[in-house]
């Protein structure tokens, strides 16, 4: 848990530099939260056992023997997680006209600070047996659940900072827009606006270049298990690689190369490819099945963002709840009889069947749902902010084009 705390420093030293007080805010408030609740959970467990005589083994002890340093350092890892995750305001409106018109409004990200932290770490954890013995990231359930139940009013537009003069928005990412594969989705933001962290989106998953600071220190340090990391973002990318193509041929506006790495860089999909499917309490226990889980995130993150049809809160946030899936299919796969335990020739080729087959799956299921097969071509609306030349000739040829700068070498 302290290395986990080191590799976080680097995003916590940008949210502070960026985001200032709310950045402090947001991650003390929910810092405070699960370790007092976790406090108060082993505390009362103590006093029941030793009310009721149990032979649990914590009758007769007293709080010092069974309050540990893991009780303090899991839940403050899991809290800076979810604060992290959360935006810098809570308002879907201007921010500065509701703080003039009523100067308590900042009260109202106190009260989804509180509720989100007590939900990940009461239902994600706690009513699973307390440190150890959860099914679920804590940090991913509280934000699922805020995302529920605040809705629309969980960030504002914009958020002005003056660390680098930069002007932001806190809420949706640049994959706004994304499942139509307009031009306008990326060009307002290039990559490196994307890697150093001028871009819209949660506080802790805008700056990559410091997320994988902290992924270089993890996997030095042996903190984390490779194989998750390796196979999440490898299944990712050869996905994307693919759905790319299905993007140039309904709209050969697209620069191929700046679609992909956006993907891969906006929102969500690194910080929890990091930080939050490597949570060895919920991953699987053998190395086979740790790789399936990181394809499963995987593939769950590419349905989210290209099949999800329906509101923003639950297409734009794919990642947690792809996690949370994640986090349920672990206890099957550590069951006994289908649990993979070695490295065999049958594993093998599961593990390679397994993104292959569905990554064809979430690609011609997009291409039919644009109707590509039918010969659809994308056109930009007149409202669109991207460089309107495109969406007039859409073919399978020339996404295939866009390919060949992969085979060159």
């Amino acid at each position: 848990m302290g290395d986990v705390l080191i590799a976080l420093s680097p995003v916590i030293i940008f949210a502070l530099i960026v985001y200032q007080s709310a950045a402090l805010r947001n991650i003390l408030v929910s810092c405070f939260t699960m370790v007092a609740l976790e406090f108060l959970f082993v505390a009362t467990k103590l006093l029941f056992e030793n009310i009721s005589g149990s032979k649990k083994g914590l009758a007769g002890k007293r709080l010092k023997d069974v309050y540990h340093l893991s009780n303090v350092m899991v839940p403050l890892v899991s809290g800076t997680i979810f604060g992290l995750i959360t935006p810098a305001t809570f308002w879907k409106a201007d921010y500065s006209e509701i703080v003039s018109a009523n100067p308590w409004a900042d009260g109202y990200a106190y009260l989804v600070l509180f509720v989100g932290a007590a939900f990940g770490i009461i239902v994600g954890k706690l009513i699973f047996g307390g440190t150890g013995k959860n099914i679920f990231n804590p940090a991913a359930a509280g934000f699922v659940f805020c995302k529920f139940v605040f809705g629309a009013r969980y960030a504002v537009d914009k958020y002005t900072t003056t660390a680098f003069s930069w002007e932001i928005a806190t809420g949706s990412t640049v994959l706004h827009g994304n499942t139509n594969f307009a031009t306008s989705f990326y060009t307002g933001t290039s990559v490196l606006d994307l890697l150093i962290g001028n871009t819209a989106g949660l506080m802790g998953e805008t700056c990559k270049i410091a997320i994988l600071i902290g992924l270089v220190y993890l996997l030095i340090r042996h903190t984390v298990d490779w194989r998750v990391v390796a196979s999440f973002f490898g299944t990712f990318i050869f996905g994307i690689i693919f759905v790319g193509v299905v993007a140039v041929s309904y709209n050969p506006a697209l620069n191929y190369m700046e679609f992909v790495l956006a993907q891969l860089f906006a929102g969500g999909v690194i910080f929890g490819g990091v930080f939050m499917i490597t949570d060895p309490v919920t991953m699987p226990l053998s190395k086979p099945n740790r790789v399936l889980y990181g394809m499963i995130i995987a593939i769950c993150t590419l349905c989210f963002r290209y099949l999800a049809t329906g509101g923003e809160h639950y297409i734009y946030e794919g990642m947690a709840f792809s996690i949370l899936i994640g986090n349920a299919i672990t206890p099957i796969l550590d069951y006994t009889k289908l649990s993979l335990k070695t490295f065999g020739t049958k594993e093998i080729i599961v593990m390679a069947a397994l993104p292959v087959a569905m990554v064809t799956v979430v690609t011609l299921s997009k291409a039919g749902t644009l109707g590509l097969f039918a010969g659809a071509q994308y056109t930009p609306s007149s409202s669109s902010s991207g460089t309107g030349t495109g969406g007039t000739s859409g073919s399978w040829s020339s996404a295939l084009n866009a390919l060949l700068p992969f085979f060159r070498f």
